[in-house]
Protein backbone atom coordinates (compact mmCIF):
# COMPACT_ATOMS: atom_id res chain seq x y z
CA UNK A 1 0.00 0.00 0.00
CA UNK A 2 2.82 2.09 0.90
CA UNK A 3 4.74 1.46 -2.13
CA UNK A 4 1.12 2.88 -4.67
CA UNK A 5 1.58 6.45 -2.17
CA UNK A 6 4.92 6.80 -3.02
CA UNK A 7 4.37 6.00 -6.65
CA UNK A 8 1.29 8.21 -6.90
CA UNK A 9 3.63 11.08 -5.41
CA UNK A 10 6.45 10.52 -7.70
CA UNK A 11 3.86 10.49 -10.92
CA UNK A 12 1.90 13.91 -9.32
CA UNK A 13 5.26 15.28 -9.15
CA UNK A 14 6.31 14.54 -12.40
CA UNK A 15 3.01 15.98 -14.02
CA UNK A 16 3.25 19.15 -12.29
CA UNK A 17 6.85 19.53 -13.79
CA UNK A 18 6.11 18.46 -16.76
CA UNK A 19 3.40 21.22 -16.78
CA UNK A 20 5.26 24.20 -15.65
CA UNK A 21 8.45 23.22 -18.64
CA UNK A 22 8.46 25.63 -21.46
CA UNK A 23 8.40 24.22 -24.90
CA UNK A 24 11.45 26.39 -25.83
CA UNK A 25 9.97 27.47 -28.69
CA UNK A 26 11.08 30.02 -31.26
CA UNK A 27 10.34 33.40 -29.26
CA UNK A 28 9.42 36.97 -32.04
CA UNK A 29 11.24 39.67 -31.09
CA UNK A 30 9.49 43.10 -29.80
CA UNK A 31 8.29 44.83 -32.91
CA UNK A 32 8.30 41.84 -35.66
CA UNK A 33 4.60 41.02 -36.95
CA UNK A 34 3.36 44.27 -35.02
CA UNK A 35 1.23 46.43 -37.28
CA UNK A 36 2.82 50.05 -37.56
CA UNK A 37 1.27 52.84 -35.53
CA UNK A 38 0.73 55.88 -37.58
CA UNK A 39 0.83 59.31 -35.28
CA UNK A 40 -1.85 61.33 -35.17
CA UNK A 41 -1.29 63.69 -32.81
CA UNK A 42 -1.69 67.60 -33.40
CA UNK A 43 -1.33 71.18 -32.17
CA UNK A 44 -3.36 72.02 -29.38
CA UNK A 45 -5.24 75.21 -30.98
CA UNK A 46 -5.38 72.92 -34.37
CA UNK A 47 -7.57 70.00 -32.30
CA UNK A 48 -9.85 72.89 -30.74
CA UNK A 49 -10.66 74.74 -34.27
CA UNK A 50 -10.96 71.04 -36.06
CA UNK A 51 -13.03 69.74 -32.83
CA UNK A 52 -15.60 73.22 -32.89
CA UNK A 53 -16.13 72.99 -36.89
CA UNK A 54 -16.37 69.29 -37.04
CA UNK A 55 -19.33 69.49 -34.37
CA UNK A 56 -22.49 70.06 -33.67
CA UNK A 57 -26.02 69.59 -34.54
CA UNK A 58 -27.16 69.56 -38.03
CA UNK A 59 -30.56 71.68 -39.09
CA UNK A 60 -32.93 68.29 -38.59
CA UNK A 61 -31.67 66.25 -35.57
CA UNK A 62 -34.20 64.42 -35.07
CA UNK A 63 -33.29 63.61 -30.84
CA UNK A 64 -33.04 67.26 -30.47
CA UNK A 65 -34.48 67.60 -27.23
CA UNK A 66 -34.13 63.70 -26.17
CA UNK A 67 -32.81 63.20 -22.46
CA UNK A 68 -31.26 60.41 -21.67
CA UNK A 69 -32.12 60.78 -18.13
CA UNK A 70 -35.56 61.83 -19.23
CA UNK A 71 -37.71 59.31 -18.18
CA UNK A 72 -40.18 60.28 -21.12
CA UNK A 73 -37.84 60.36 -23.80
CA UNK A 74 -37.95 56.62 -25.39
CA UNK A 75 -33.78 56.90 -25.18
CA UNK A 76 -34.57 56.65 -21.21
CA UNK A 77 -35.78 53.01 -21.75
CA UNK A 78 -32.46 51.08 -21.61
CA UNK A 79 -34.30 47.40 -20.42
CA UNK A 80 -35.22 44.78 -23.68
CA UNK A 81 -37.50 42.11 -22.32
CA UNK A 82 -37.11 38.63 -23.79
CA UNK A 83 -40.07 36.28 -23.71
CA UNK A 84 -39.56 33.12 -21.43
CA UNK A 85 -37.32 30.32 -22.53
CA UNK A 86 -36.73 32.40 -26.23
CA UNK A 87 -34.19 34.42 -27.79
CA UNK A 88 -36.82 36.33 -30.23
CA UNK A 89 -36.80 40.24 -29.43
CA UNK A 90 -40.40 41.65 -28.57
CA UNK A 91 -41.08 44.01 -31.64
CA UNK A 92 -41.18 47.11 -28.22
CA UNK A 93 -37.42 45.66 -27.66
CA UNK A 94 -36.96 46.12 -31.57
CA UNK A 95 -37.91 49.39 -31.50
CA UNK A 96 -36.12 50.36 -28.36
CA UNK A 97 -32.92 49.01 -30.11
CA UNK A 98 -33.24 51.01 -33.29
CA UNK A 99 -33.77 54.10 -31.46
CA UNK A 100 -30.84 53.48 -29.03
CA UNK A 101 -29.18 52.38 -32.88
CA UNK A 102 -29.82 55.53 -34.51
CA UNK A 103 -29.48 57.94 -31.31
CA UNK A 104 -25.72 56.23 -31.48
CA UNK A 105 -25.31 56.05 -35.66
CA UNK A 106 -26.34 60.63 -35.18
CA UNK A 107 -24.39 61.05 -32.11
CA UNK A 108 -20.44 59.21 -32.73
CA UNK A 109 -19.31 61.09 -29.58
CA UNK A 110 -21.78 59.26 -27.67
CA UNK A 111 -20.28 56.01 -25.80
CA UNK A 112 -21.47 52.77 -24.86
CA UNK A 113 -20.41 51.11 -21.52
Amino acid sequence: MRAIGNLLAVMMTVFVLAGCTSLGGKKEAAGEGQAAVEDRSMAAGEAVEEGAAAQGLGARDEFAGMSLDDPDSPLAQRTIYFAFDSAEVTDEGRQIIETHAKYLAAHPEAKVV
